[in-house]
């Protein structure tokens, strides 16, 4: 009977790992595509170091001094385009998969202000507030 149980035992180990491996299968089958493009600036100099990123994933990449990327995303996923001093783009990649993207300059409305303190040996520390207008 020790056999019996012996047998059984390892039946039910191997089935526990085929079912667990066909699970794992079924959640990573994700379907992937390759995108590609150029971003420039409105007056078509390109952006070197944009960063594109699918939202809550690791999938990103930045572009070359060309302004060119390569990215390989999953299928039908959104791509944010982001540039320190350009407006922030959104992408659909769902219908195509090169991209010629133009960033608009972001409107700058806030006022630039510079915080001056300096003091020497005799008197107190002085600050001053500039306020630089553009």
């Amino acid at each position: 009977m020790r056999k019996n149980d012996r047998n059984y035992s390892k039946f039910l180990m191997v089935f526990l790992v085929m079912l667990g491996m066909g699970l794992f299968n079924q959640i990573n089958a994700q379907e992937f595509k390759t995108i590609s493009g150029t971003v420039t600036s409105e007056e078509g100099k390109a952006l070197k170091g944009v960063n594109l990123f699918v939202p809550n994933t690791a999938y990103g990449s930045t572009t070359d001094a060309k302004g060119n990327f390569e990215m390989h995303i999953p299928a039908d996923s959104k791509v944010v385009v982001n540039y320190i001093g350009f407006t922030t783009k959104t992408i659909d990649t769902s219908k195509e998969a090169d991209f010629q993207l133009k960033l608009q300059k972001e409107e700058d409305l806030q006022e630039d202000t510079v915080k001056l303190s300096y003091a020497n040996k005799k008197n107190k520390p002085k600050t001053r507030i500039i306020k630089i207008e553009k």
